[in-house]
């Protein structure tokens, strides 16, 4: 139907619902024009700049208790809450710095202070090139793998959870999943491009979120189920 056919006029109260729902998701799953140039809604940059700030808190809160404990390992941590969350158990082996003997705490620093940074040229107006934009793809691919991987350690091998990983997670898993699908939506991604599947992404994305972080604490609660029950039983 072509908006310059409608005669409002002669619809039903019904009719107007469903034809100004029809053009507010036709609206929705088109990027405005600033978003084509490279640049990213309000919405988005907010979110990149408070879920990196979050992430940035936890990071360098982990950095400072690893000190601390390769300064006095038989030091008590501010992190170590209970049996079960608790962080110098993550801090004492080699999980502690995957990549190039660098901590993981200090990756995690640098990233997300690049988001940061990112996400504040984004609120000022900047618009970056489809590289760029491509890269920054590509570093969530990077970000949710840490992430999974860093929860099967957590779940499997550990059998504990930090508390400034759980940060960690929670603030990036946001991040993701708005940029991948604020992505598909102005294609800078290199992927099949469906209008209708644009149009659910866009208009359930913080749906999406709540149904990552309820699937995460379930993972949580029927995983550590037994000790949750020494716990607190």
């Amino acid at each position: 139907m072509k908006k310059d056919d409608v005669d409002i006029d002669a619809m039903t109260d019904e009719e107007v619902e469903f034809y100004i729902q029809e053009m507010t998701d036709r609206q929705a799953r088109k990027p405005r024009e600033h978003e084509k140039k490279g640049g990213a809604s309000i919405e988005y940059s907010l979110v990149l700049l408070v879920c990196s700030i979050f992430a940035l808190f936890a990071s360098a809160q982990l950095l400072l208790e690893e000190r601390k404990l390769l300064l006095d390992p038989r030091s008590s941590l501010a992190c170590d809450i209970n049996p079960i969350i608790g962080c110098s158990t993550f801090l004492s082996d080699s999980y502690s710095a995957v990549l190039w003997n660098i901590p993981n705490a200090l990756w995690g620093v640098m990233f997300f202070s690049g988001l940061i940074a990112l996400s504040l040229a984004l609120l000022s107006g900047a618009r970056f090139h489809h590289f760029l934009w491509r890269l920054i793809n590509v570093g969530m691919v990077g970000a949710l793998t840490y992430v999974v991987w860093f929860q099967y350690i957590s779940f499997f091998v550990k059998h504990g959870m930090c508390p400034y990983c759980l940060l960690v997670w929670f603030s990036t898993l946001p991040i993701i999943i708005h940029t991948w699908i604020r992505s598909y939506q102005a294609q800078r991604i290199i992927v099949p491009h469906h209008d209708a599947a644009v149009r659910i992404l866009v208009k359930y994305r913080w749906l999406i979120v709540a149904l990552v972080y309820a699937v995460l604490l379930i993972c949580i609660l029927v995983i550590f189920w037994d000790k949750w029950l020494l716990l607190y039983g």
